[in-house]
């Protein structure tokens, strides 16, 4: 794990044994939520899944005519959403597919709402042919789309939208996009990166035929047809060639995803002749061993390799050694771990930047593991969760998965091997033993872990963490007014930290926007105390939020709002011009 991914170190507190699950009742009221939704055409959107949510969640099939009809509601907010195949799924009120949210329903006892209209735009889709080097279809490629996101400040490959694999001739197709920029790539069915080692084999490698194997091969030949000519010694083989593989290639045809082609759609748009060839790549091996810190062979080892987009784990042998091979060019990460519960847990880590060259005597030397360690508090309030059944676990990133902690009758937890990197801690307790318990804060010295990444440096130990649990719940809620006093319904409400060093995406001083329901309300829940600036928008999206420069030019306009812990707050926003 590099220092430039931020992580979490995630803390979920079990139910214990015996407690009741807390599942909300559905209740029958008098109002009703009907209209009818159509394509971009105008024309109706026969047997389109229209869902509700909120109060209560529904779903029902849209009649021939487009029509749909929810009834018997009791008051309260809800949104409505509908999809179909070959259609984008759209919620009631949302400007753009894909981008923000839906505009919020405030429904009374006995109301009637039958007038909502709104429009599903068409998918748009990629399609192509793959063929391999040779020039003949390719069958069974995965195939993916990827489009380039900011992630923690950086700009990467994100995988969206599914992947597809190609046909017998080669043909491929992916549909139900959203209108954007996309970046298409193949691969072979059976890469490692789609099936780990303990899944599949790779079988044997491949190498690229040299002409001195050919001349080799035509001299041997020449030999055995020869009947009258005595055989003469069997030629010694002539040396391999270098092995090779396919790999991920992008369209039009690189491995290099910085060359590749931006395939841009738009709503409705069946973008084809998305074709490109497979091509073989040079690949190597890493073979190494991993030791103690006296030298001796590490041999209960566990041994993680990854490559970016995904890891393999596996143990060392009984001399400590370890092999991967047919490695494609790229960058990889070799970890190794000890860990056992009578002994410090033990940590070492290389990386390597291959493109066809060996790395055949690797040395990985273990040394004292980073480790993160603290305690649970409960402030005063309701029966706090029994300690004994906490469980916990350190989620490194998505795609690598969780490791399991050790948690203390006590209420003390550790992380006993902790990657070198940078980490924010989450703490839940899932909702059939959570009552009014949410968490606070999580403390690593001054800094709050929850909302600012700390970093843990190769060998180090950090203690003394406190993560606090309250059932003092902060609420900001609010009335969007008009210059008129009348309620402004469907602007998008964000509220972020007025500090800009806690301006991190995913941090809690940044929620997500919400939208203001039909009778102009907004609420955030959750916030922890601080000072903060409120704007309405007419359009922004969660991705937004990530971008600092976009946050500091609305810093200037936006109310400022103080939170004390636990205090709920009303702050109604009148402006007579929103950008």
């Amino acid at each position: 794990m590099t220092t430039r991914a931020l992580a979490v170190l995630m803390i979920v507190l079990g139910a214990s044994q015996g407690q009741a699950s807390r599942e909300p009742q559905v209740r029958e009221g008098t109002a009703v939520l009907a209209g009818i939704v159509s394509g971009s055409d105008g024309k109706p959107v026969p047997r389109a899944v229209v869902t509700l949510g909120g109060t209560v969640t529904l779903t029902v099939i849209a009649e021939p005519s487009g029509r749909f009809m929810f009834d018997r509601l009791p008051a309260g907010r809800f949104v409505l959403s509908a999809s179909k195949a070959g259609f984008l799924t759209l919620a009631y009120g949302q400007p753009t597919p894909g981008r923000g949210s839906g505009m919020p329903i405030e429904l009374k006892d006995a109301e009637r709402r039958i007038d909502l209209r709104w429009s599903l735009p068409r998918a748009a889709s990629i399609s192509g042919r793959i063929l391999d080097h040779s020039g003949r279809p390719f069958r069974n490629a995965v195939v993916t789309l990827q489009q380039r996101r900011t992630v923690d400040g950086e700009s990467r490959l994100v995988t969206c939208c599914g992947n597809t694999t190609s046909d017998a001739n080669g043909l491929y197709r992916i549909a139900g996009l959203l209108p954007g920029d996309y970046l298409v790539s193949a691969l072979p069915a059976s890469d490692y990166r789609f099936i780990p080692d303990v899944l599949s084999s790779f079988g044997e490698e491949m190498h690229q035929t040299t002409d001195e194997e050919v001349r080799w091969a035509l001299r041997e030949i020449e030999s055995a047809s020869n009947a009258n000519t005595p055989a003469s010694p069997r030629l010694p083989d002539p040396p391999r060639g270098s092995t090779v593989s396919y790999g991920r290639i992008y369209f039009p045809g690189t491995a290099d995803a910085a060359r590749a082609a931006v395939v841009t759609v738009k709503n409705g748009d069946d973008r084809s002749g998305a074709d490109f060839s497979m091509a073989l790549l040079p690949t190597a091996f890493i073979r190494g061993r991993v030791l103690l810190p006296d030298g001796q062979p590490a041999a209960n080892a566990s041994f993680s390799f990854s490559d970016g987009w995904s890891m393999a784990t596996m143990r060392v042998g009984a001399d400590g050694t370890f092999e991967r091979r047919n490695l494609l060019p790229g960058k990889y990460t070799v970890i190794a771990r000890v860990s056992t519960p009578s002994a410090p847990a033990l940590w070492g880590s290389r990386e390597f930047n291959l493109n066809g060259t060996n790395e055949p005597d690797v040395v990985i030397t273990l040394g004292a593991a980073a480790s993160v360690s603290g305690r649970l508090a409960f402030e005063a309030g309701e029966a706090s969760p029994n300690p004994g059944a906490v469980s916990m676990s350190v989620m490194l990133s998505p795609l690598l998965g969780t490791t399991p902690a050790r948690v203390g009758a006590d209420g003390t937890f550790s992380f006993p091997v902790v990657d070198p990197g940078r980490y924010r801690l989450s703490a839940s307790i899932p909702a059939a033993s959570r009552g009014a318990w949410l968490l606070k804060s999580a403390m690593v010295g001054d800094r709050d872990a929850a909302d600012m990444p700390f970093e843990v440096k190769a060998g180090q130990a950090v203690t003394d963490v406190v993560v606090t649990f309250t059932t003092k719940a902060t609420r900001l809620t609010g009335t969007l007014l008009t210059a008129d006093d009348q309620p402004a319904p469907g602007y998008y409400v964000v509220v972020f930290a007025d500090d800009p060093a806690q301006w991190i995406a995913g941090s809690r001083r940044v929620p997500a926007p919400v939208r203001a329901a039909t009778d102009g309300r907004f609420a955030f829940t959750g916030l922890p105390a601080g000072s903060y600036r409120l704007a309405a928008l007419t359009s922004v999206d969660t991705s937004d939020l990530a971008n600092a420069d976009f946050l500091a030019a609305l810093k200037p306009g936006a109310a400022l709002v103080t939170l004390a812990d636990g205090e709920n707050k009303t702050q109604d926003v009148k402006f007579a011009r929103v950008r």
